[in-house]
């Protein structure tokens, strides 16, 4: 029997799993263990790589690669019960896609296949690219804003603050050098009353 003719062989419960995995929007796809052949793929080959999943059925899974990447990663599923891998695909046209590629061995009838799913990265890398932007407008925000804590000495009659140094300071200057605070002035009513009478 050839190669060829084992990938055309559908074993118990295939039907039911393509069932499943058919509408998935990943690429789905099982790749003999032994000789590398995809014995089956889902629709969304089509959208994704710009294949006919019936074109695919018997052929290469290393036909999808580019070929400087074929041998590392089919030694990698090889070699693991499981991988995860961002990927570089082969459309049918040719041109490059980069993909996330989780694999996992399992039985396919009285043979072992790997079940790889692909999805695009594209998702994932505007999903860290926001994630990135955030910490830093994060960082930049935490960079900016200085926090006063702990016990202030301050004149109970001048109201004039100690720094670090032992150096008297007016509360307005303090403030303004250890915070991003700053002042504008006005008058309470009762400073108003005391200082301006008749103006209020």
């Amino acid at each position: 029997m050839s190669s060829h003719d084992a990938v055309q062989q559908r074993p118990a419960g295939a039907e039911r799993f393509q069932s499943i995995v058919e509408r998935f929007l990943d690429v789905v796809l099982v790749v003999d263990a032994h000789d590398g052949r995809i014995h089956y793929v889902n629709a969304a080959a089509r959208t994704a790589l710009g294949h006919e999943p019936r074109d695919l059925v018997g052929a290469p899974f290393s036909g999808l690669f580019p070929p400087e990447t074929v041998s590392m990663l089919l030694e990698r599923l090889r070699a693991h019960d499981a991988v995860l891998a961002d990927q570089s695909f082969r459309r049918a046209d040719d041109t490059v896609t980069r993909m996330d590629l989780t694999a996992a061995m399992a039985p396919w009838g009285d043979r072992q296949a790997f079940v790889v799913t692909l999805r695009s990265t594209e998702e994932r890398r505007r999903a860290e690219a926001e994630q990135a932007s955030l910490v830093a407008r994060l960082q930049e925000a935490l960079a900016r804003v200085k926090l006063l804590s702990g016990l202030l000495p301050i004149c109970c009659h001048c109201k004039r603050i100690r720094d670090a140094q032992g150096s008297w300071t007016d509360v307005e200057d303090y403030l303004r050098r250890h915070s991003e605070a700053d002042f504008t002035h006005g008058i309470c009513s009762e400073c108003l009353g005391a200082h301006h009478p008749g103006c209020e």
